[in-house]
Order: structure tokens, then sequence, then C-alpha cells
């Protein structure tokens, strides 16, 4: 009896199968996303990410493993919005294979999430930049460390925003905690669209006596399909 229960397929297997999210092929042992998918991601260049460099000297090194397109846009929504956590993890192994031997790992103390504030971290349940830090830290060997840097003040989202806009909201939302001092820090995001958010988190570090703040992001949106305002000066904190 034990041996024809092994042998007939689950039951809620054949019900439910277990599809990609992106192209609805059955899934093996992989979660959430097939590998196909994965592989297919489009990388970031130097002229898709250069306009979140241009936000002065808080940022030391910027690294970004893929173009948000459709497909990472559907991925990272379900990662954020979605309770899919399992991505996080798929999306980590995606950016350490495309990043892993670029990045200078053994360079940095830590890995960094950018923090949520307290209360939209109670709506979500959870930091999706955490999720894919924890997960990164397997692959690299890094230790991660949320309790450096904190979000202090709540902000709107940054969706729909011009980039002057942009800077104005996030201006003076994070602080750095004690035990920055001297560290050299990789923050982990999940999408750069300006790098507002981003930058005025490494100011907080580096006013907190972080040495050096790199960062690393999923996706940045291809310079061809921006269509946000031209870039202004951002404001002083």
């Amino acid at each position: 009896m034990k041996l024809r229960r092994q042998l007939l397929p689950d039951p809620r297997a054949v019900l439910f199968p277990r599809l990609c999210v992106l192209c609805t092929t059955p899934l093996g042992v992989e979660p959430t996303v097939c590998q196909a998918c994965l592989a297919a991601l489009v990388p970031a260049n130097p002229r898709d990410r250069s306009h979140t460099l241009d936000q002065g000297e808080s940022i030391d090194n910027l690294w970004v493993a893929f173009g948000y397109d459709d497909a990472l846009q559907t991925l990272i929504h379900l990662l954020k919005y979605r309770e899919h956590r399992r991505l996080g993890p798929r999306l980590a192994l995606a950016v350490h294979g495309a990043l892993g031997s670029e990045l200078p790992w053994s360079r940095y103390d830590c890995l960094v999430p950018i923090p949520l504030h307290w209360n939209k971290r109670r709506q979500r349940g959870y930091n999706q930049s955490l999720v894919l830090a924890r997960a990164l830290s397997r692959l690299a060997g890094l230790p991660v460390d949320s309790s450096l840097v904190v979000r202090q003040r709540w902000t709107r989202s940054q969706t729909g925003l011009t980039r002057a806009k942009r800077w104005a909201n996030v201006a003076g939302s994070f602080r750095a905690a004690t035990g920055a001092e001297g560290k050299r820090i990789l923050l982990v995001d999940d999408v750069l669209t300006t790098g507002a958010t981003a930058s005025d988190c490494a100011r907080a570090l580096k006013a907190g006596g972080c040495r050096e703040v790199g960062v690393i992001a999923v996706a940045t949106p291809m310079a061809a399909d921006l269509t946000l305002a031209p870039l202004a000066e951002p404001p002083q904190a």
C-alpha cells in the first residue's frame, strides 16, 4: 500500500500545478519562476544606470543587475505586494549570477537592506530588501546587518513623482544607528529609478561615520523607457 501511494501523483499537484509566474510553464524543483525566465532577464548596461549616479558623493559604487522591463516589473511587484517571498532567493540568485564576478564582495563588511518605515513594514509584513539581502548573504558569504540605519520618517510612494519631487520626498528620511563607524557597507535595494532613496540612506550612513557605501540593486529602468522630468539638483537634507 505504501509503495502504491508513492507511485500515485500528489492530487494537489494535479489539481493545482506549480507554474512559472512569468511563462506559466510547469515548474520542477525551482519555486515561483523557471530558470529559463531568469536567464532571459535583460542585463543592465552603463547607459541604463548612469542616471542613478548623478546624486552627489553619497554613493561610492553602484551595481545594477538588470533592466526594469515588463518581466522584472512583474517579479518585483509580486515580491513587494503579493507576498511572493520565495521570489527573493530566486532574484538574488540571478543577481549574483549577473554581478558575482564583477562585484568585489570581500571589500565590504556587511550587506544592509534599505529599511522600510515601521508603519509600512507593519502593513506589508516584511521588507523585500531584507529578503533579498539574506539570500545574497548566503551566496556571497557576507553578513547582513539591518540595524545600522533607520528610516525615521514616513514618505509617500515615489511612483509617479518627477526626479526633483523624488529627491524632496525622501530627503532626511534616514539616520544612522550606532555601529556604522568605519564600516564599508553594501546597501541592497530592489529597483533604483533616480537613486534618491538609496542616496539619502547612504548620506545618513556617511554622516554616521561609515567609511564607504556601495549599492547593489536588482534593476533600474532602461534609458529609453525613462519618462521622468530632467534631473534637477537634489535638495539639501
